[in-house]
């Protein structure tokens, strides 16, 4: 359950960027926001606060409360804030693990450190994203950071009246060569296999040609994401398709799919691991956030 929503913001106007999701966060959760920055020293505290003052009122935004608290160590401020139930909803830059060892992130290390989602605003956040918040596209690999990402999901979900649509995603090159568009994206949705399975009269035989092959070719896959999705439609009484994705490159599939659906916001997982364990490893959570043009939910484990 979320008490509150908590905007962290460092008085740049790229922290700004996430008091539009945080904001419509708080609308559909029906709970309270705030807009809280951490200084370093108590002469810092009415500048900053006047200073964000200003940018609320510039953005429209200036019935949002701010908090401007004094702490060496934002992070653990922050994470103190996240373990009493407030949903944390900030920027970050998704710098790759190597800049990060170098400048350092309060973001990551609040979503490693965190024990529940933490919503993020990436670089590349659309001003055409616009509330509320109807879908939560959620990235699944039969992994335990995708069945904790799920869990966290399905309370979101319920809390904000959203739907859910699960995702898998095979890195498919050639795509563009088969004709599936410029950046070679395709996918196949449950409701597609419905669809071939109840409706009256047959579909054109490419249609259905195509759904037989992709079962075929995804077989666990596809009984993984539907069994899902019937339990949680079933048990939690949570609206929820399902879907197998493939595109060149995994990441930029689901931003781009995310970006074509109106209201939506992605929550993935990702490891609790060192800054120095995921160097040259890659992190396809760090991925969508370079890439989205959505808000992404990460829930680390």
């Amino acid at each position: 359950m979320n008490s509150r929503v908590v905007i962290p913001s460092n008085g740049s106007e790229r922290s700004l960027a996430a008091v539009a999701p945080g904001h419509a966060l708080a609308i559909q959760l029906g709970v309270s926001c705030e807009l809280l920055s951490v200084v370093a020293s108590q002469s810092e505290a009415a500048a900053r606060e006047s200073d964000l003052s200003a940018a609320l009122q510039r953005a429209g935004h200036e019935n949002i409360p701010i908090r401007v608290e004094v702490s060496e160590h934002p992070a653990t401020l922050l994470l103190g804030y996240n373990s009493d139930e407030a949903l944390l909803c900030m920027t970050t830059h998704a710098r790759g693990p190597l800049r990060e060892l170098v400048l350092g992130s309060v973001a990551a290390d609040v979503v490693r450190r965190a024990h529940r989602p933490v919503v993020l605003a990436g670089p590349r956040l659309s001003v055409h994203w616009v509330p509320p918040i109807r879908t939560l596209l959620v990235c699944m690999d039969n992994s335990e950071q995708a069945a904790m990402a799920l869990d966290c999901a399905v309370e979101l979900a319920r809390s904000l009246g959203a739907e859910l649509q699960l995702v898998h995603v095979f890195a498919r090159v050639g795509l563009g060569e088969a004709g599936t568009g410029a950046e070679g994206a395709d996918w196949l949705t449950g409701a597609d296999l419905g669809v071939k399975q109840t409706a009256q009269g047959a579909l054109p035989a490419a249609v259905d040609q195509r759904s037989v092959d992709w079962e075929q070719e995804h077989t666990s896959e596809w009984h993984y994401l539907k069994d899902h999705a019937e339990r949680i439609r079933q048990q939690r009484g949570v609206a929820t398709d399902w879907m197998i994705l493939e595109h060149p490159h995994p990441a930029t599939g689901v931003a781009q799919l995310a970006d074509s659906i109106p209201g939506a916001l992605i929550v993935t997982g990702t490891h609790d691991v060192s800054l120095l364990e995921r160097f040259g490893m890659g992190s396809f959570a760090m991925s969508v956030l370079r890439s989205a043009g959505v808000p992404v939910a990460v829930v680390s484990s």
